[in-house]
């Protein structure tokens, strides 16, 4: 998953916008694949479900690969029944549960960063598999040396460092949109 960086790392929006670049490139270029696999399939009739299948299955690991604000895009589109088929809405809800979770060895580093103690001297024991992942953070179950059973929820590492150069890529695209595209910009009612 893309929101694997260090926390010491600074994700430059250039930087970013070229990752963004090469996965929707590669995204472009499979749908492209599969679009000429099931043309050559069916001859040009409908769509088969194997296809449509396909493209969601790719939407939604790019999506994954994007990090962090993407997995959200993803659920917000998800959650609209209107917009796309069913195939692929089911396989975008799939990013409300099955988000791939960060190795132990990354976790145990941002708690001890973050607490600035190891973490045998935190807990007695910390399970490995995470509770739960989400987009941002995940869970993992503990007891401390006082035998309280304790979930502790850790942000990913680099997740706030991609999330500032997305919001930072998008702020950069909707000034060239007002520039290149003067009637798309939204009016506000209150002036």
């Amino acid at each position: 998953m893309a929101a694997t960086l260090s926390m010491s790392k600074r994700v430059f929006p250039f930087k970013r916008a070229f990752g963004i670049g090469v996965h929707l490139g590669s995204f472009l270029g499979s749908v492209l694949w599969l679009s000429l696999k099931n043309f050559l399939h069916c001859m040009g009739g409908r769509p088969s479900s194997l296809f449509i299948h396909g493209y969601s299955v790719l939407i939604r690991k790019r999506l994954e690969r994007l990090g962090p604000t993407f997995i959200k895009l993803g659920q917000i589109v998800a959650s609209r029944d209107d917009l796309l088929p069913d195939i692929v809405l089911q396989e975008l809800k799939s990013l409300y549960s099955e988000i791939p979770s960060v190795s132990f060895d990354r976790i145990v580093e941002t708690i001890e960063g973050s607490l600035g103690e190891p973490v045998e001297d935190l807990f007695e024991s910390i399970e490995e598999k995470p509770l739960g992942s989400a987009s941002i953070g995940q869970v993992h179950r503990a007891v401390t040396w006082d035998r309280a059973t304790v979930c502790v929820k850790v942000v990913k590492p680099g997740v706030r460092e991609l999330v500032l150069a997305d919001i930072t890529l998008l702020r950069r695209m909707g000034w060239c949109r007002h520039f290149l595209f003067p009637r798309l910009s939204l009016k506000n009612s209150d002036r």
